[in-house]
């Protein structure tokens, strides 16, 4: 038995087991066993994971209570509940795992919107235990030793055989989307806030993201130069609390270095603000014939008294075109006199980008730095202008209106 989740791009099967299977529809692949959880001893400090030698990971002991919370027109839910026991603490003398247990429940949340080409992850966890590491394994099969990951301002290539594991762990940064590829397929991991991942050396196309590390010190006890007194403990670092975590498996086609990538990602740690008003906002604010009668028989609309200024309900202010370019700020200049737009080109070679002025009228349009000091003209012609960017430039525009 399994309970289904499906849209026009994906499908989600989830086994009474708690294996998670998707098939992107695009390609027709299914990613078998695609998410799992696993927890690791940390012998570490706050700064760096310490592997325990010998050490053997955990993964749930049993299969999950598995709960269909949820199912509408927008959006589909399924629900998974373990029961995890994990080691209270670790066993700094006999350099293992101590055997004792504590029960640590954890939630996991999947959730497919109608018109989403992903599978959006939430996980939960109440820890109770010490001294240990929880990941999560989104396990693509893709057999690729280069990850590309999101960097502030920059798209970076990692290739996991220039990580040399004898003098240190397999962790790269990201600032919110991991991808993996090959020549037929690709897979994206968008998240908020997962900094640390690994593209493991021992599993092909398996991304490790580290939901939670919990130790108990800010520097090794035995570094040299440091006191021996307990100033450098840190016993809050123990994450003794309910933690939660949010990311995204997106599998799209084998180009994952595009613009689809980027946009998903921005627009997951950057959801959408709903606001909501009334239907006929003259009506609402502008009053009723009698406050003694409740029935309306006819509407009633005092005069608009500044019928000249009125805003639009909504706009599209401008339009960028290019190849991998995300928007990084949109916001008033420094000096309050101008509106500064800043973006990035995340392509490994340079390109032209247009800019297109929609709701707004430009004046003077200037190319400037990141102190917003420098400026160089750009001709506006017909409402586009045209910007020449560097491989990986921080690109930032001055726009008078």
């Amino acid at each position: 038995d399994s309970l289904l989740m499906e849209n026009r791009y994906l499908k989600v099967q989830v086994h009474e087991n708690g294996q998670i299977d998707l098939l992107h529809k695009e390609t027709g692949h299914w990613y078998r066993d695609v998410l799992t959880f696993e927890d690791r001893a940390d012998a570490g400090h706050s700064y760096i994971s310490v592997a325990l030698p010998g050490d053997v990971p955990l993964r749930p002991q049993s299969a999950p209570k598995i709960i269909a919370s949820g199912s509408d027109d927008c959006k589909q839910i399924v629900t998974l509940e373990y029961a995890w026991d994990l080691p209270t603490h670790l066993d700094t003398q006999n350099a293992r795992r101590a055997e004792q247990t504590i029960l640590c429940p954890m939630t996991v949340q999947l959730s497919l919107s109608k018109d989403s080409p992903r599978l959006d992850v939430e996980c939960t966890l109440t820890n109770n235990a010490m001294d240990h590491r929880l990941l999560a394994l989104v396990q693509t099969g893709i057999v690729s030793d280069e990850t590309t990951a999101l960097s502030p301002y920059d798209l970076v290539q990692h290739n996991k055989g220039d990580i040399h594991t004898k003098i240190c762990n397999e962790s790269r940064h990201n600032s919110g989307m991991i991808s993996i590829g090959d020549a037929e397929l690709g897979f994206s991991v968008l998240n908020r806030g997962i900094y640390s991942y690994e593209n493991l050396q021992r599993e092909n196309g398996t991304l490790s993201m580290t939901l939670m590390r919990s130790t108990g010190r800010v520097w090794p006890q035995d570094a040299e130069g440091y006191p021996e007194d307990d100033s450098w403990e840190a016993p809050n670092n123990q994450c003794l609390r309910t933690v939660s975590h949010a990311f995204s498996l997106y599998p799209h086609g084998s180009s994952y270095e595009t613009a689809d990538s980027l946009f998903a990602s921005k627009a997951f740690q950057n959801p959408l603000l709903v606001h909501s008003g009334p239907v006929d906002t003259r009506k609402f604010l502008g009053g009723r014939p009698a406050l003694q009668d409740a029935n309306i028989d006819e509407d009633f609309y005092l005069p608009d008294p500044y019928p000249n200024v009125a805003l639009p309900i909504c706009g599209n202010a401008w339009e960028l075109e290019g190849d991998n370019l995300q928007v990084t700020a949109w916001k008033k200049s420094f000096d309050r006199s101008a509106y500064v737009l800043r973006f990035f080109n995340g392509k490994n070679a340079a390109q032209t980008v247009k800019l297109r002025m929609k709701d707004i009228r430009v004046s003077k349009l200037w190319k400037s730095d990141l102190q917003e000091t420098a400026r160089k003209t750009i001709p506006v012609e017909s409402g586009v202008a045209e910007i020449r960017v560097r491989e990986k430039e921080i690109t930032t525009l001055i726009m008078e209106l």
